[in-house]
């Protein structure tokens, strides 16, 4: 159903404009005198006492009631008359697309929705683990490919943040616009969903929502796993419906029961295979996806190490032999070799032309190279321009901030530093350790390989348990080293390169990037080595909505899901028309008068 709507109400004034001009239709005007013959009046005396009435002058007079029209459609065009629809169909168009697992059974409605409602520049934007933008003002025809392409992704949705992002792109565009959101509204990564619904509602910002939320909650999934490679592997398995389940767990052969209570969850154990295998929930429910883990169980090479330093470092070395899958070599600065995955500059202070280009050669083949900042002298400032980032005076340090937790920075603390050292890394540049604004862990992509850089100076850190386990990561980390519980992982997980990287993913498709999220569920190959990726996923698995959300979209103040379809141009194009009429009308009138003459 189809409703008018008024955007300016201050606008309706200007109807105001057709009062002199009815008024001055209404004044009758000063008597002439004329001498015509009596005749006239015997044929047509009743016919003239009908036609006295104003009123029925005003509806005869075709041209007078055309003037009358036009001034009243300029008068609605500065009301900013709209119509209240179901479809956008129309301008521009900002889609969030919810193609998370819990969206499984829903998706080709999810497409259909979306295709009925494409504009003439549309921008998509995927509510994945994190938004992701597919298409940037698209016409039609581009918006139908990409959005018919579009797969089950089996990861988390970030709603939130997806209508964030939806916002500051409806805000850059101009003209007639409106916001598209598909979705079940089961928003994993925060809990503002609702918050940013009623800004919308409070703004005006015309937004169409399709929910596909149906209440059904019969779902039971793997939510967790623990691998090890020697020893019994643990997966979790959780039910998530309203009443009691018994399914049946499937690995290699093996079977077992399992039934399980309301919110109830249990480890199942086994025994890892080598290779590719899998562990099957044996259940019809709501999402697949999380009814199936995908394992690879290969082994890993050691790290091959090459430590570079003028003294022994006691504490860095005890680290890199305690981790038990780093072997390392020590050169000097003068006799570095190739053949290493990862070279550590501990506190060298120049390096000869011969170091830096076998340094160089060895990034162009994707190998990693560790800066160790030094406290006192110059340091890595004199490596005459071999980094791709600027190391400066020492200035004040601070508390050590955690600014991304990743694999070697995951339950550590780095203590604080009374100095560090000024340091200029490039927009390119990952930080992971901040000590008060300077980076004193971070890693930068150069050629194929990666840059990395630490300058946490003193012995407080060093004498802590954190610091081998810290350096047994990061050197795993820089190296492509992979155990179990790396190599299989959640949905969502985002893995970076140093360079440009070919990768196969699981629906079989070939990609290349400098970096790749999981999104798929399955097996991904990836510089020669498989990985798998699983949704286990606490928040994706359960299909139980907000409280607050659901009534927010029930009831007599459901949260508005039409958009207001601006019609000031349909208005202009009417009134242009008319104008055109009246002249054609006007002129006939005066060729008449003048042909009766």
């Amino acid at each position: 159903m189809t409703f008018l709507g008024i955007g300016n109400l201050v606008g309706l004034l200007a109807l105001f404009s057709l009062i002199p001009f009815l008024i001055l239709f209404f004044i009758k005007p000063k008597a002439k005198e004329m001498i015509i013959p009596s005749v006239m009046f015997l044929s047509k005396g009743d016919e003239r006492k009908n036609k006295r009435s104003s009123f029925k002058n005003l509806v005869n007079d075709k041209l007078l009631l055309l003037q009358i029209l036009i001034l009243g459609l300029i008068a609605l065009f500065f009301a900013a008359p709209f119509l209240s629809v179901s479809s956008v169909d129309s301008g521009n168009v900002i889609f969030v697309l919810d193609n998370s697992a819990s969206m499984e059974k829903h998706i080709e409605s999810l497409k259909n929705s979306a295709l009925d409602n494409r504009g003439v520049k549309n921008t998509v934007i995927i509510a994945g683990s994190s938004p992701r933008i597919i298409l940037e003002n698209g016409d039609s025809s581009e918006t139908k490919k990409i959005i018919k392409k579009l797969g089950i992704s089996g990861s988390k949705s970030a709603i939130s943040e997806s209508l964030f992002l939806a916002k500051e792109y409806f805000d850059k565009v101009k003209g007639e616009k409106a916001i598209f959101l598909g979705s079940d509204l089961i928003d994993t990564e925060t809990e503002e969903l609702l918050l940013q619904l009623n800004e919308f509602e409070t703004n005006k910002i015309p937004i169409k929502l399709v929910d596909f939320y149906e209440g059904n909650k019969n779902n039971a999934g793997f939510v967790a796993i623990d691998l090890k490679k020697n020893g019994k592997s643990v997966a979790v398995i959780k039910n998530f419906c309203c009443e009691m389940k018994s399914f049946e767990v499937s690995y290699e052969g093996r079977k077992k029961i399992v039934t399980l209570n309301v919110g109830d969850s249990e480890e199942y154990e086994f025994e890892m295979v080598k290779g590719k295998s899998e562990i099957n929930l044996l259940i019809e429910d709501e999402i697949n996806g999380d009814n199936i883990i995908y394992l690879i169980n290969e082994e890993s090479e050691t790290i091959k190490v090459l430590l570079v330093q003028e003294n022994n470092d006691k504490y860095l070395e005890s680290a890199l032999e305690a981790s038990g899958t780093i072997k390392f070599a020590k050169k000097s600065a003068n006799n570095i070799k190739r053949g290493y995955d990862v070279y550590i500059l501990n506190k060298i202070s120049s390096l000869s032309i011969d170091a830096k280009n076998i340094l160089k050669e060895e990034l162009n083949l994707g190998k990693s190279v560790i800066v160790i900042g030094s406290e006192e002298g110059p340091g890595v400032r004199d490596y005459g321009g071999f980094l791709n980032f600027d190391v400066g005076e020492k200035v004040s340090g601070g508390e050590s901030i955690i600014e991304e937790e990743v694999s070697f920075t995951e339950g550590l603390s780095f203590g604080r530093h009374s100095r560090v050292r000024e340091v200029e890394c490039g927009i390119s540049c990952q930080k992971y350790v901040l000590a008060g604004e300077e980076p004193v862990i971070f890693v930068k992509p150069f050629e194929k390989g990666l840059f990395a850089y630490y300058g946490v100076f003193g012995e407080d850190f060093s004498n802590r348990p954190d610091y081998p386990i810290f350096w047994t990561r990061f050197v795993r980390y820089l190296g492509g080293y992979k155990g179990l519980n790396e190599m299989n992982v959640a949905t969502g997980t985002v893995l970076s390169f140093g360079g440009d990287l070919n990768f196969k993913l699981p629906s079989g498709s070939k990609e290349t990037g400098s970096s790749l999220i999981m999104e798929e569920v399955g097996f991904y190959l990836i510089r020669d080595k498989s990985y798998s990726a699983n949704i286990l996923s606490d928040e994706e698995s359960n299909l139980e909505r907000n409280i607050e959300l659901e009534k927010s979209l029930t009831g007599e103040n459901a949260i508005q899901n039409r958009v207001n379809k601006n019609i000031w141009k349909e208005l202009l194009i009417v009134a242009m028309f008319l104008v055109i009429l009246e002249w054609i009308i006007s002129n006939r009138r005066i060729m008449r008068r003048d042909y009766s003459v």
